[in-house]
């Protein structure tokens, strides 16, 4: 039984400063399915590698703070958001359902587009950029070096033509 749109944003406002619910059509489209692609490599950037080269540094802890200095520097809000970020580094790790549906969204550009190499890229790289929070004018210009409309209608085309597939090998919507 799926709920209707109308039904899940009933108390939902957008000023309240609360993000919407996630609407999930009954049926797989290119919007919704470029978010699961956008997700798919946010969770991939989350995966723990290993094997992976290290960053550059050294083996030295980071630096002692005095007292004193500690104090004078209490009251300024960017010094306390500084140490609050060195504080808490972590990574949080993906469960293995939003492995399993990266592992699975990773493969569809490159099954649905093969025939199609310049809607394969663009697809591909639109996802990537958006999974770093820009936006298609940015893969536009840095990236495919074309106009953003060409990128958008491209990315529209290879999505619609990765849904297509979907719809027709049955796969389940998430």
């Amino acid at each position: 039984m799926t709920i209707p749109p109308a039904e899940l944003l009933k108390g939902w406002h957008p000023l309240d400063g609360m993000p919407a619910p996630e609407v999930i059509p009954d049926r797989w489209d290119g919007p919704h399915l470029g978010l699961r692609l956008v997700e798919a490599l946010r969770v991939l950037r989350r995966m723990p590698m290993s094997g992976t080269p290290r960053e550059f540094g050294n083996a030295w802890p980071s630096y002692g703070i005095e007292f004193a200095d500690a104090s004078s520097f209490a009251d300024d809000p960017l010094w306390k958001a500084d140490q609050a970020a060195a504080f808490n580094r972590i990574r949080p790790r993906p469960s293995a359902i939003e492995i399993a549906h990266m592992e699975a969204a990773i493969a569809w550009p490159a099954r649905y587009l093969k025939e199609f190499p310049q809607l394969l890229r663009t697809v591909g790289v639109v996802a990537l950029v958006r999974s770093f929070h820009k936006d298609v004018e940015f893969a536009a210009r840095r990236r495919l070096w074309m106009p953003p409309r060409v990128v958008r209608r491209w990315n529209r085309e290879g999505l619609d033509l990765i849904a297509a597939g979907l719809r027709c090998d049955g796969v389940t919507i998430f």
